[in-house]
């Protein structure tokens, strides 16, 4: 994974804000989400700049880097990978900080003029500023085509995107 982007999220279980011997601070942090728990270290300039999301019980996402561990200046050896931390933010801003564009995927089968008006009153509803596509795709006859919206734009949201599953309606988000 080293030089790899990685990015997740959780819970702020417990932080423990410390000050080094030399008068810097750091912190050890613990993330939970659905399956496990892991702590973390974060120090210097990095725990200057995101030490203020690391809240218990605050939800937020990280995004780091996988990066070649310290060389020893001995042996010359390099030691275990480490992570360098990139980026913090809350986790309910995600979805509208990185969200680029939703696409709609519709069977032909299954397009009809009630099911284009439903489409268009649900996207007329959340206008905003990302771009929308539509794949229309024909399973039997292995054809897809991607259709840009060139006038309509959406504000992606957690509302918008209940309404299209509860209208059973197939989509993706990039």
């Amino acid at each position: 994974l080293i030089n790899r982007e990685l990015s997740f999220g959780g819970i702020v279980n417990g932080v423990d804000h410390r000050i080094a011997r030399n008068g810097k601070g750091w912190a050890i942090f613990q993330l939970e989400d659905f399956d496990d728990q892991y702590e973390f270290k974060i120090f210097g300039e990095e725990y200057l700049k995101y030490r203020h999301f690391l809240m218990p019980n605050g939800f937020i996402r990280v995004r780091v880097k996988i990066v070649e561990g310290w060389r020893n200046r001995e042996t010359g050896k390099v030691g275990a990978p480490r992570m360098q931390f990139i980026a913090f933010e809350m986790l309910h801003d995600t979805l509208a900080n990185n969200v680029k564009r939703l696409t709609l995927q519709l069977d032909l089968q299954q397009l009809n003029t009630e099911k284009i008006n439903q489409i268009s009153d649900i996207v007329q509803s959340h206008k905003g500023d990302k771009a929308l596509m539509v794949d229309v795709f024909h399973n039997a006859e292995q054809i897809k085509l991607t259709l840009p919206s060139r006038k309509q734009k959406v504000a992606v949201s957690n509302e918008l995107l209940a309404h299209l599953e509860n209208e059973s309606l197939l989509y993706k988000i990039n």
